[in-house]
């Protein structure tokens, strides 16, 4: 008898997990997309335009851990170089804490940027290894057209560095180069919470990226952890009423 309990149990259970993944996992869902590209390919990455950016394919070039993704063209006199973009689908929703990762680098030479966005729409987060000018690690927000918060932190862009872009669960901001952090909660933004892409964007041929890392936590809603209870509630129930029996 008790056998058949637990098997009710279980039945419930799969239920709930498929009508809130959230509360069959323990709450908080980790969703990673992961590609070092030494596969040579882009498989699962799409060349479509965005942001007026033709969608070029980037180069695929051989890196100190494989393969890298390169921009093409050099200085303002190559317009090709300009429209590289890449996407990578992903739906995303209800999410709190983000962090986002690449391992790049980008040359002094005008105009050079290793990029990666994070898309809803015509709306991102865009995260930089900006090696043109003053070289930095840029985080900037475009949400409706507008371009801000925009925040710096100067860095030498030449070498290759582990570059980790991460949001807690209210909001703010931190970053971490080689996996040490350099700049804790330099800003609160929040303001996107669904995404429905990830977009690679080397500038010029003295910008590479050798992998890319997108983690975000899917915060539960109070729905789905009120469905969570009740079932978890008369799964319990009938659980104790079989024993009985």
């Amino acid at each position: 008898m008790k056998s058949n309990s637990t098997c009710k149990l279980g039945a419930i259970v799969v239920v709930l997990s498929l009508l809130c993944p959230t509360i069959a996992l323990g709450g908080g869902l980790s969703v990673v997309v992961y590609d070092n590209f030494d596969d040579g390919n882009f498989d699962g990455w799409l060349s479509t335009p965005y942001w007026g950016w033709a969608g070029t394919l980037p180069n695929v070039v051989s890196s100190p851990e494989g393969y890298a993704l390169q921009g093409v063209g050099s200085g303002y006199s190559q317009d090709p170089g300009l429209e590289v973009y890449i996407s990578h689908p992903v739906t995303l929703s209800n999410v709190g804490a983000l962090r986002i990762e690449m391992r790049a680098r980008s040359g002094s030479q005008w105009p050079n940027a290793s990029e990666i966005l994070l898309t809803r729409g015509n709306d991102a987060y865009l995260f930089a290894d900006y090696g043109e000018g003053n070289q930095m690690a840029q985080f900037v927000a475009n949400i409706n057209g507008t371009w801000g918060p925009d925040c710096r932190y100067p860095i030498n862009a030449t070498p290759w560095h582990d570059f980790a872009w991460a949001r807690d669960a209210i909001g703010w901001w931190s970053l971490s180069i080689d996996g040490q952090e350099l700049w804790h909660n330099f800003v609160q933004e929040n303001r996107l919470t669904s995404f429905d892409g990830i977009g690679l964007h080397p500038l010029r041929n003295q910008s590479e990226i050798e992998w890319v890392r997108v983690t975000a936590e899917v915060v539960p809603v109070p729905g789905a952890v009120l469905l969570g209870a009740i079932g978890l509630g008369f799964a319990n129930y009938m659980l104790k009423r079989r024993s009985v029996s």
